[in-house]
């Protein structure tokens, strides 16, 4: 599923960063999860102000939800989640290659 307005993509990334943070509440220890919640709050700031994002950022975004992935396993429950989020931003917020 592609999300069809800028208000579904907020509410879908911001029910993600809730989960992201129940995890971390879970794994206190992982140093790798607390950086990609911090790097996925920083990415949806500069999502709600319109930014574009360069392909390095894009690439910190994947590194991110990777480790988010990763965490949750065999929760496959935010898997497509992610994946649609991935596909939003990269249709709506990446810079064009110049």
């Amino acid at each position: 599923m592609v999300y069809f307005n800028e208000s579904e993509f907020d509410v879908k990334f911001e029910d993600l960063l809730q989960q992201v943070e129940r995890l971390c509440d879970e794994n206190t220890r992982d140093v790798a999860l607390g950086n990609a919640r911090r790097a996925l709050k920083l990415l949806l700031d500069r999502f709600r102000r319109h930014e574009k994002i360069t392909l390095l950022d894009r690439q910190s975004m994947a590194n991110a939800l990777e480790q988010v992935r990763r965490v949750l396993g065999r929760d496959t429950r935010y898997h497509d989640q992610i994946a649609d989020i991935e596909d939003y931003v990269d249709d709506n917020y990446v810079e064009a290659k110049k």
